[in-house]
């Protein structure tokens, strides 16, 4: 599964995936869908990638994650706090 290896590659831990939160479409001239996972650590570090894609990572509550962040970041949340699974929701493009 590619979230498994997404995961892996760019924070070095090992999930174990839940369930799908939701897909979040991104209104753009080509739209970009988004689809969000509820995991939980299986094992590993955190650590930043040696790939340099990512610049740093850490671990956030709901209402402490920093900016920037993301078109979908504030429907996930939301999303989360409802409980929602599996909804499909269109997202304005802020960027």
């Amino acid at each position: 599964m590619t979230a498994l290896r997404e995961a892996a590659e760019e924070t070095g831990l090992s999930i174990e995936v839940g369930y799908v939160v939701g897909t979040y479409v991104i209104d753009i001239a080509v739209p970009h869908e988004v689809t969000v996972f509820r995991a939980s650590v299986g094992s590993g570090e955190l650590r930043v990638p040696p790939s340099g894609e990512i610049a740093e990572v850490g671990w956030f509550a709901l209402d402490e994650i920093p900016e920037p962040s993301t078109n979908v970041l504030p429907a996930v949340v939301d999303d989360l706090r409802a409980g929602v699974h599996g909804e499909r929701r269109h997202v304005p493009n802020t960027y």
